[in-house]
C-alpha cells in the first residue's frame, strides 16, 4: 500500500541523510501530524524516526521525539502507536527510554506470553 512504500521512503532517506533528505522528512512530519487519516500521521512518525536517524539539529530531534510520545500515548490507531514506538527507538534519548519502558510494562503482561 502507499503508506507501507512512504514507510519504506522514509527509512531510506534516514539512510542516506543530508539537506534535501532532511527536508523532504520535516515537511511531511511537520504537515502530516495532525491528519485526519491515520495513514499520513504514520508517515508523519516515520519521517521523525528518520530525522532522528539524520540528527540534523538538536531543537528538530527534539520535536521529533515529543510527536512520537504524543501519538504513542494518544493515537488510536494502532499502526501509528507501533511506527511511533520504531521511531523513538530510532530517536533515542532518556525520555524515549522511559516512555517505551512504560509502554512494554504495560503491553507485556505474562498472562499474554
Amino acid at each position: 500500500t502507499a503508506w507501507e512504500v512512504r514507510h519504506a521512503a522514509a527509512a531510506s532517506l534516514g539512510q542516506i541523510g543530508g539537506e534535501q533528505a532532511v527536508l523532504a522528512l520535516t515537511k511531511v512530519f511537520r504537515d502530516k501530524a495532525g491528519s485526519a487519516e491515520w495513514e499520513w500521521r504514520h508517515t508523519s512518525v516515520c519521517a521523525a524516526g528518520a530525522i532522528g536517524q539524520i540528527r540534523p539539529s538538536i531543537d528538530l530531534v527534539d520535536e521529533a521525539r515529543s510527536a512520537c510520545i504524543k501519538a504513542l500515548e494518544k493515537d488510536t490507531n494502532n499502526d501509528v502507536r507501533a511506527a511511533a514506538a520504531t521511531s523513538l527507538g530510532q530517536i533515542g534519548g532518556e525520555q524515549a527510554v522511559l516512555v517505551l519502558t512504560k509502554v512494554f510494562r504495560g503491553n507485556a503482561r505474562s498472562d499474554d506470553w
